[in-house]
């Protein structure tokens, strides 16, 4: 995959499949995105109203450090290995969901995938999720245009641009950039991203793709890589 492929392509399978062949992203970068993705399936699509919300709000707690990292039952060795045939078959919603969750501390990219793939096809009203194509003519990676759309988007607030990495300067993260960057963080206050820009600026920050992703209009989630960058938690 070429960059301007990267950041040209409505195929979120395009993306993951890149990722998984180059493993060029850590579990932990990503696991904001896949708890994004998680809460939206088990909310869209709980037929049985169980208790995976309940399961999801552990996971949120132990990412910001309030509780015991959840037990998960699948190991990552064992989940490298069978993605590649999750992808290329179809599934229940249900089946995926449960799979979704199972992936979400140690394969986070996969779970992300999965539970996406959840709730476009939970829009397209669907009983029958298709991960990859079936053929080199049909893909159909997302039933939802509008959810591949915005996974492809918060996918990318969380890698940025994998072909081009971005040095960060000490010097940038002045006082008033670490305050703006924490409650932006604290507080999913993305609306303030432009301020915390335009303080980074004023640092010296000579960055235009970081300026520039945290001028864009989004969308971003937790996980986003400049303020990632900023709060040293790349």
């Amino acid at each position: 995959m070429t960059e301007d492929q990267w950041f040209g392509t409505a195929e979120p399978c395009d993306l993951v499949g890149h990722l998984h062949g180059t493993c060029g992203v850590a579990a932990g970068k990503l696991r904001w995105l896949a708890l994004h993705w998680c809460r939206r399936a088990v909310t869209e699509y709980n037929p049985l109203r169980d208790t995976a919300p309940d399961l999801v709000d552990g996971y949120e707690r132990w990412l910001e450090g309030r509780g015991e990292r959840p037990v998960m039952g699948w190991t990552t060795e064992l989940l490298y290995g069978l993605f590649p045939l999750i992808v290329m078959a179809g599934a229940d919603p249900m089946s995926l969901r449960q799979q979704a969750l199972r992936l979400l501390l140690d394969a986070p990219l996969y779970a992300s995938y999965l539970a996406a793939a959840v709730v476009a096809g939970t829009a397209a009203g669907t009983d029958e999720i298709i991960l990859e194509r079936r053929s080199q003519q049909e893909r159909r990676s997302m039933q939802s245009a509008a959810v591949a759309t915005d996974y492809i988007s918060l996918l990318q607030c969380a890698v940025g641009n994998p072909y081009r990495p971005v040095a960060f300067a000490p010097a940038w993260r002045t006082p008033t950039v670490l305050a703006l960057a924490e409650g932006v963080y604290a507080d999913r206050a993305f609306d303030r991203l432009p301020v915390l820009a335009d303080a980074l600026a004023d640092a010296g920050c000579d960055g235009v793709p970081l300026l520039a992703h945290l001028r864009s209009p989004g969308p971003h989630a937790r996980g986003c890589w400049p303020v990632d960058l900023v709060l040293g938690k790349g």
